[in-house]
């Protein structure tokens, strides 16, 4: 972690919660790479709540199984939306917007 780029934001919402999860696990659309597939260099692939993955075995990655109710749960509630899909993508702000 680098004090400079460190940004507290407290999730409080299951739509929040939902919103950073699309960011971290396709940030390759935020930073303007659209790889268009799950970046198997992040922990996408061990996520289990993408609806094109049900069923599929998690990819052995370092991780640790959430422990908030809004990380575990809660996520899917907001905006009553259920899993993610891999077309669900972050909202793209500043010079990379389309």
């Amino acid at each position: 972690m680098f004090a400079e780029r460190f940004h507290l934001e407290v999730i409080t919402s299951p739509t929040q919660m939902r919103n950073v999860l699309k960011y971290v696990l396709r940030n390759d659309v935020h930073h303007g790479l659209g790889l268009g597939i799950l970046d198997p260099c992040s922990s996408a692939m061990s996520f289990g709540g993408f609806v094109e993955r049900r069923g599929a075995s998690k990819v052995d990655c370092v991780s640790v199984e959430a422990q908030s109710w809004l990380l575990r749960v809660g996520w899917t509630k907001g905006g009553g939306k259920g899993l993610l899909t891999i077309h669900d993508l972050p909202r793209v702000t500043g010079a990379l917007q389309a």
